[in-house]
């Protein structure tokens, strides 16, 4: 079966207790998430789950999982979490044409950029000026 959603598409997902909860149930936040892969057998989404957030049942990227879940090798060493459709309550979608990249910080999407950090990423202009 083929995924709907795709590598970088964003997801919002409910958090209780930090664990990412059911749409159905209650919850304390909402958050979101990059997919950065696709477990085709169990049909699971891959999320980027930044350390900050310590999300229950994430755990660290190895060497194994970049090529077994389709994750790119920027992710090595980064925290992850897989989860199911019904656990995401919205999706935006990166169109294939679509230039630019998310900020790594603040997450925004930024039009025509390009990644300014040695790992592959995008750092914005204003989190580089106030990286607090």
């Amino acid at each position: 079966m083929q995924p709907d959603l795709t590598y970088g598409d964003i997801v919002t997902c409910k958090i209780r207790g930090n664990t990412i909860v059911q749409v159905t149930e209650s919850f304390d936040a909402k958050l979101q998430f990059e997919i950065i892969g696709y477990s085709f057998t169990d049909n699971f989404y891959i999320l980027h789950i930044p350390k900050y957030y310590n999300i229950r049942n994430s755990w660290i990227i190895e060497r194994d999982h970049l090529d077994d879940l389709f994750i790119k090798r920027r992710f090595l060493g980064k925290m992850a979490a897989a989860i199911k459709r019904d656990k995401i309550i919205k999706a935006i979608r990166k169109d294939s044409n679509q230039d630019g990249m998310n900020c790594s910080k603040c997450k925004k999407f930024h039009h025509m950029a390009e990644a300014n950090q040695s790992d592959g990423t995008l750092v914005c202009w204003s989190c580089r000026n106030k990286p607090y």
